[in-house]
C-alpha cells in the first residue's frame, strides 16, 4: 500500500483552493465527490506526485488540520510566501529538526514550512 492522498478538511472549499493555488503553487486536479457525495478538490504540486485533497467540512465550525511543507530553501520559500501575501505566526525558529516558520490558511488550518537539518556532529 502507499498514501494517495493528503485530506484537508475545509468550511470553504473556494476559499481554500483559491488560497492552495493562487498562495501555494497547486494547481486543481480535479474535482469529484467522496464519501456520501461529500465535494471534494483534489490539487497536485509540481510533477503531480504530491496531492491534496480538499474535503468540505461535516461540521462547518471546524477544520483544524496540520499541513508540513519541507523545503530545500526555507529562506527562498518563505520570501516567496510572504512576497504573495501568506501571513506567518511567527518569525522562522531553529528547532531541534531543522529552521521552520508556521501560517494559517483561511479556514485556520495550519500549515509549517520546514526546511529539515541535521544538526548532529558526525
Amino acid at each position: 500500500m502507499e498514501l494517495k492522498y493528503f485530506t484537508l478538511c475545509t468550511r470553504n472549499i473556494d476559499s481554500e483552493i483559491d488560497f492552495c493555488t493562487g498562495k501555494l503553487g497547486f494547481r486543481v486536479f480535479k474535482h469529484t465527490k467522496i464519501l456520501n457525495q461529500r465535494q471534494c478538490t483534489i490539487l497536485v504540486k509540481d510533477n503531480g506526485d504530491k496531492a491534496l485533497m480538499l474535503i468540505e467540512s461535516d461540521d462547518k465550525n471546524k477544520a483544524g488540520s496540520t499541513v508540513i511543507l519541507n523545503t530545500d530553501d526555507f529562506l527562498k520559500d518563505h520570501f516567496e510566501l510572504k512576497g504573495v501575501g501568506v501571513n506567518f505566526l511567527s518569525e522562522p525558529e531553529y528547532t531541534m529538526a531543522g529552521i521552520a516558520a508556521a501560517f494559517e490558511d483561511p479556514d485556520g488550518n495550519r500549515w509549517v514550512l520546514i526546511e529539515e537539518r541535521d544538526y548532529s556532529a558526525n
